[in-house]
């Protein structure tokens, strides 16, 4: 299990975290969280998010969005919104939203990135 004291210190990782870690505790826990995100033409965010999977590691979950086609998507999820004309698919590194606990987890960085129309 990786932690937010052991994303402090791996620079390779921390170079992707956006988030100030300041205010969370360093024994949180790091997961790493697969999603399909539609957008619209104007590269706007859609309704349309889909949680692919999370995992322990990184290289795991990148292993999973490297992975993952349009047909897999099709055969597993319901059909995007019809503005929806393209997914990103992400990885996102998350930890427990010590603000909000209802909400479960919040992105502090994204690993990976490809667009899938």
């Amino acid at each position: 299990m990786m932690t937010v004291k052991d994303l402090l210190e791996n620079e390779e990782l921390l170079s992707n975290i956006v988030e100030d870690l300041d205010d969370i505790p360093e024994d949180a826990e790091v997961l790493y969280a697969v999603w399909a995100i539609g957008y619209d033409k104007d590269d706007e965010v859609t309704d349309c998010d889909y949680l692919i999977g999370e995992f322990d590691n990184a290289d795991e979950a990148i292993a999973c969005a490297e992975d993952f086609t349009i047909e897999k998507f099709n055969a597993e999820y319901q059909k995007p919104y019809e503005d929806t004309t393209y997914l990103s698919i992400e990885v996102e590194t998350v930890i427990a939203d010590p603000e909000d606990e209802d909400c479960g987890t919040m992105n502090v960085g994204t690993v990976y990135h490809r667009e899938i129309p």
